[in-house]
């Protein structure tokens, strides 16, 4: 499918993702980008961990659940036109549509982005770099960093390889990112009692995220992270 498709983007370059109509370098046309709008999550929302909620909580139970004790933002859920689009952008190589999705994040988050010293990234396990050619969540972070004006750090590497997360449950997962991350050493004096903002492709579980967030505070000394993904699983 991915060859056709990357022959279908020699040929016709511009072409919207969705109704083909051709449209400029971001892949998606005006119309069709109206209609990935309509996706985004709208309050009432977690004022911690940005789940939609009834009325507006500082703390959901997901919340509680999961411990989550970090600030959690997403742009839209994980269905529809927008997991379409981080398919395409993740799987299909169209890395144009990373500016689309930046744009529509600092649209809706620019505040919560610019209060923070440094813009992070989950790393790519060496399959997935394998699979795909690049870490879909740095080019994201490079993204926002310089849509901001902050500082890209790259904070963290895998200690080990882990189990592929989707045929796992969530216990499962937990288990697998036990002390999976580790701090590279250049950056922990830098680190220090900064605020971070930590970004990932997909929120599925916060086990990745709760355990990146762990080993930041714990090796790094950093005093407040933030983090944002494109989408999340509700």
């Amino acid at each position: 499918m991915f060859v056709l498709e990357s022959l279908l983007d020699l040929l016709f370059p511009n072409q919207c993702l969705f109704c083909h109509s051709f449209t400029d370098s971001l892949l998606i046309c005006s119309s069709c980008s109206k209609r990935v709008e309509q996706e985004i999550f709208v309050p009432p929302l977690c004022q911690n961990c940005g789940k939609p909620a009834y009325y507006e909580v500082k703390k959901c139970i997901f919340c509680f659940q999961q411990k989550i004790t970090f600030e959690i933002r997403s742009l839209a859920p994980y269905t529809g036109m927008m997991k379409e689009i981080l398919v395409h952008y993740k799987l299909g190589r169209k890395k144009k549509l990373a500016d689309f999705l930046i744009r529509l994040s600092v649209k809706n988050y620019l505040g919560y982005f610019r209060e923070v010293d440094f813009v992070t990234f989950i790393p790519a396990t060496r399959r997935c770099l394998k699979e795909r050619g690049f870490n879909p969540a740095e080019m994201l972070a490079k993204l926002i960093a310089k849509e901001v004006e902050l500082p890209l750090v790259d904070t963290l590497f895998y200690r080990r390889e882990p189990v592929e997360q989707k045929s796992l449950g969530f216990k499962e997962r937990k288990e697998n990112l036990r002390d999976v991350f580790s701090l590279k050493p250049e950056v922990h004096n830098r680190l220090s009692g900064s605020k971070l903002l930590l970004v990932d492709d997909v929120l599925t579980t916060g086990t990745t995220l709760k355990e990146a967030c762990r080993v930041l505070k714990k090796e790094g000394k950093v005093k407040r992270i933030r983090a944002f993904t494109i989408a999340r699983q509700l």
